[in-house]
Protein backbone atom coordinates (compact mmCIF):
# COMPACT_ATOMS: atom_id res chain seq x y z
CA UNK A 1 0.00 0.00 0.00
CA UNK A 2 2.63 2.82 0.57
CA UNK A 3 4.62 2.17 -2.35
CA UNK A 4 5.09 5.08 -4.71
CA UNK A 5 4.09 3.00 -7.88
CA UNK A 6 0.12 3.25 -5.77
CA UNK A 7 0.22 6.96 -5.57
CA UNK A 8 -1.96 7.26 -8.93
CA UNK A 9 -4.43 4.66 -7.47
CA UNK A 10 -4.67 6.23 -4.46
CA UNK A 11 -4.67 9.82 -5.95
CA UNK A 12 -8.27 8.30 -8.44
CA UNK A 13 -9.51 7.07 -5.43
CA UNK A 14 -9.06 10.36 -3.53
CA UNK A 15 -10.55 12.48 -6.05
CA UNK A 16 -13.32 10.31 -6.52
CA UNK A 17 -14.64 10.33 -2.72
CA UNK A 18 -13.67 14.11 -3.47
CA UNK A 19 -16.74 14.34 -5.86
CA UNK A 20 -18.58 11.98 -4.20
CA UNK A 21 -19.34 14.51 -1.77
CA UNK A 22 -21.28 16.58 -4.00
CA UNK A 23 -23.17 14.06 -6.33
CA UNK A 24 -25.51 11.37 -3.98
CA UNK A 25 -25.44 8.87 -6.80
CA UNK A 26 -21.79 8.58 -7.08
CA UNK A 27 -21.73 8.29 -3.00
CA UNK A 28 -24.29 5.73 -3.03
CA UNK A 29 -21.97 3.61 -5.82
CA UNK A 30 -18.67 4.63 -3.73
CA UNK A 31 -20.21 3.38 -0.95
CA UNK A 32 -21.52 -0.42 -2.25
CA UNK A 33 -18.01 -0.29 -3.24
CA UNK A 34 -16.47 0.61 -0.18
CA UNK A 35 -18.74 -1.91 1.73
CA UNK A 36 -17.97 -4.58 0.30
CA UNK A 37 -14.28 -3.82 0.04
CA UNK A 38 -13.88 -2.70 3.55
CA UNK A 39 -15.94 -6.20 4.23
CA UNK A 40 -13.09 -7.84 3.40
CA UNK A 41 -10.55 -6.19 5.12
CA UNK A 42 -12.96 -6.26 8.70
CA UNK A 43 -13.04 -10.17 7.75
CA UNK A 44 -9.44 -10.58 7.77
CA UNK A 45 -9.61 -7.90 11.18
CA UNK A 46 -11.92 -10.72 12.70
CA UNK A 47 -9.26 -13.75 11.93
CA UNK A 48 -6.15 -11.38 13.21
CA UNK A 49 -8.38 -11.32 16.32
CA UNK A 50 -9.17 -14.73 16.87
CA UNK A 51 -5.60 -15.99 16.27
CA UNK A 52 -4.48 -13.46 19.28
CA UNK A 53 -2.32 -11.16 16.62
CA UNK A 54 -5.10 -7.82 16.90
CA UNK A 55 -6.62 -6.88 20.30
CA UNK A 56 -10.01 -7.82 20.59
CA UNK A 57 -11.26 -4.59 21.87
CA UNK A 58 -11.24 -3.03 18.87
CA UNK A 59 -14.70 -3.47 15.77
CA UNK A 60 -13.31 -4.83 13.06
CA UNK A 61 -15.13 -2.54 10.42
CA UNK A 62 -14.00 0.04 12.54
CA UNK A 63 -9.98 -1.11 11.96
CA UNK A 64 -11.14 -1.31 8.15
CA UNK A 65 -12.36 2.13 7.84
CA UNK A 66 -9.42 3.74 9.99
CA UNK A 67 -6.63 1.34 7.97
CA UNK A 68 -8.68 3.05 5.01
CA UNK A 69 -8.56 6.59 5.85
CA UNK A 70 -4.69 6.38 6.75
CA UNK A 71 -4.15 4.77 3.28
CA UNK A 72 -5.97 7.31 1.48
CA UNK A 73 -4.14 9.85 3.84
CA UNK A 74 -0.83 9.54 2.39
CA UNK A 75 -1.89 11.37 -0.64
CA UNK A 76 -1.79 14.95 1.29
CA UNK A 77 1.94 14.19 1.36
CA UNK A 78 2.23 12.82 -2.01
CA UNK A 79 1.00 15.89 -3.64
CA UNK A 80 3.95 17.64 -2.43
CA UNK A 81 6.70 15.78 -3.71
CA UNK A 82 10.32 16.30 -2.15
CA UNK A 83 8.63 18.24 0.82
CA UNK A 84 8.30 15.71 3.20
CA UNK A 85 10.58 12.49 3.20
CA UNK A 86 7.83 9.19 2.55
CA UNK A 87 10.58 6.85 4.33
CA UNK A 88 9.59 8.82 7.52
CA UNK A 89 5.73 8.90 6.70
CA UNK A 90 6.02 4.66 5.94
CA UNK A 91 7.86 4.21 9.71
CA UNK A 92 5.22 6.79 11.53
CA UNK A 93 2.23 4.86 9.46
CA UNK A 94 3.61 1.62 10.65
CA UNK A 95 4.52 2.49 13.65
CA UNK A 96 0.95 3.57 14.38
CA UNK A 97 -0.70 0.83 12.80
CA UNK A 98 1.02 -2.31 14.58
CA UNK A 99 0.91 0.21 17.96
CA UNK A 100 -2.77 0.75 17.93
CA UNK A 101 -3.68 -2.60 15.94
CA UNK A 102 -1.15 -5.33 17.61
CA UNK A 103 -2.51 -7.39 20.63
CA UNK A 104 -0.06 -7.23 23.27
CA UNK A 105 2.35 -10.18 23.91
CA UNK A 106 1.50 -12.67 26.69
Amino acid sequence: SYQPERHHARAIRLSVLGAAQRNPDLAIAINDINKKFLATIADAALVAQQKGWVRTDLDPMAIAYWLHGQIIGRTVAEMDPGHLDMTQWNIISTEAVTGLLLAPEK
